[in-house]
């Protein structure tokens, strides 16, 4: 890519790549294996908005509470282990007040549960998720300040990767410092911090090529690869096509729903497969 590079205020970009940066932050958590499944029920004409999880911790049975005032609604849980075809079993959901209220066994981390809510009112029934049933992970704990830590440098990374693709696509020559911070926080957020991460709720560092598939591993390796590649290209003149290539790449790839074919317990043999 021959052009001549231009000098001028980065602010412009700033307040965009912030803008488009929140844009992916709000689609990442809204995508991602923490953001709960939402959904309406009604019942005597009141509308009653609820969720339920898809994550949950090997510290604790995971917890279904569904604000629910009208005494006269009874509901039940069926779960099974997941993957598998197993019979569902059934809980029955406890009045605490304005809720109701159960609880699924303790798995190992990694192991998964498949699940669906029954409420029942007047002696009709509604069924949610029954025929696409929800999916909910166990893992253990990890330490806030770490996943803090780790969220806060991939969001970085994120953002500064935005800078980069906007001022090469503008021909700024501050495309190359960007490029550099870009890796940097991709290589703490994602190379270092990520890891940590896994091995504090997985019990692996590195689940991704080659010793497994698991998707956020991979494309954090190729999008880092890409970046180190830019950062080499640029390290003594400008050569802004493989800066451009990586922030596409990086935009690209985030678009792609976090811990998907990531860590799953096989029930059968109680080994952690995929990843």
């Amino acid at each position: 890519m021959n052009m001549k590079m231009r000098h001028g205020k980065v602010l412009p970009f700033l307040i965009i790549a912030f803008i488009l940066t929140l844009a992916f932050v709000v689609y990442m958590r809204m995508a991602g294996p923490n953001h709960p499944h939402r959904f309406r029920v009604a019942f005597s004409d009141t509308e009653y908005k609820l969720k339920l999880p898809k994550t949950a911790t090997t510290d604790r049975p995971m917890e279904l509470r569904f604000h629910l005032a009208n005494n006269e609604v009874d509901a039940r849980v069926y779960y099974r282990l997941y993957p598998g075809e197993r019979p569902y079993q059934m809980i029955p959901m406890e009045r605490e007040g304005a809720d109701l209220l159960a609880y699924l066994p303790v798995l190992p981390t990694a192991g998964k549960y498949a699940y669906f809510v029954e409420f029942e009112h007047d002696g009709n029934i509604q069924t949610v998720r029954k025929d696409n049933p929800m999916v909910v992970r166990y893992n253990h704990p990890v330490p806030d300040a770490i996943l803090l830590a780790h969220v806060l440098s991939m969001v970085v990374a994120s953002f500064m990767g935005i800078m980069v693709l906007l001022l090469t696509i503008r021909r700024h020559r501050a495309f190359r410092k960007y490029t550099l911070l870009t890796f940097a926080f991709l290589t703490l957020g994602g190379m270092i911090l990520g890891p940590i991460v896994q091995k504090y709720a997985f019990g692996e560092y590195w689940t991704g090529f080659p010793f497994g598939m698991d998707l956020t591993d991979n494309k954090t390796l190729i999008v880092w690869i890409a970046f180190l590649y830019a950062v080499i290209r640029n390290w003594k003149k400008e050569q802004p096509l493989p800066a451009l290539i990586a922030s596409i790449l990086f935009i690209a790839i985030n678009l792609i729903p976090h811990s998907m074919f990531g860590s799953e317990l096989n029930p059968e043999t109680g080994e952690i497969i995929q990843g």
